[in-house]
């Protein structure tokens, strides 16, 4: 049994061996992690934020840590579920990106929801936020070119980036947006785990239950 069909059982609830090293390497690490945040009081919430802190400058090292305040998990964390279980029906491909580019106004701002839409469209010149010379107008040709060409032939590309592969029931692969964009692979699944836990949810003072149905 290969590692690629290990992380498909795992994903899958099927039964697997886990006798693959690097596997075993990357279990034991979350492991320890699990360990760590399992043994703190519930009055140590400097330490569980500490434990946070250190996985966020691990994921998003470019970042400022104080980012870490505007995390998302609420979608984050179903989506990469929906993705996931999409990924298993390869017949139509599956893609996932993140917009992590840092805007240039107010010190340094992070990427808001429905941000991306202006370098989709081309249209980034209307807003005066998002011009930063050299970095933003080949963004925008990044990510007008993925989505045309995605709505062309169902694969997201541009000469300007680099592979986008499909995801897999094991693997996310994420195109990042920013200054450089890469691919990562399953980059932040423990993280936002984390996050779930520490967060404060939205609706804690909120005892209805169809008012607590995340909807988008």
């Amino acid at each position: 049994m290969d590692l690629r069909e290990i992380h498909a059982r795992m994903h899958t609830t099927k039964l697997y061996f886990c006798n693959d090293e690097s596997l075993m390497a990357e279990q034991e690490k979350c492991l320890d992690r699990l360990y760590d945040f399992n043994h703190t009081r519930p009055a140590e919430q400097a330490k569980r934020q500490a434990l946070l802190k250190e996985m966020f400058a691990e994921v998003y090292p470019d970042k400022d840590v104080s980012d870490v305040l505007f995390m998302d998990s609420i979608f984050r964390a179903p989506s990469t579920d929906f993705i996931l279980k999409k990924a298993q029906h390869p017949e139509s491909g599956t893609y996932s990106y993140m917009m992590t580019y840092t805007f240039p106004y107010d010190g340094g701002h992070i990427a808001w929801h429905c941000s991306e839409i202006p370098f989709v469209f081309h249209n980034t010149s209307l807003v005066a936020a998002y011009n930063e010379p050299g970095v933003t107008d080949l963004l925008e040709k990044q990510m007008c070119d993925a989505w045309l060409n995605f709505a062309r032939d169902g694969k997201p590309s541009s000469e300007d980036l680099p592979e986008w592969p499909a995801c897999t029931a094991d693997d996310e692969a994420t195109m990042i947006f920013d200054k450089k964009c890469e691919v990562r692979h399953n980059y932040d699944h423990e993280l936002v785990a984390l996050h779930k836990k520490l967060a404060p949810s939205p609706w804690s003072h909120n005892d209805d239950e169809e008012e607590q149905q995340i909807q988008h």
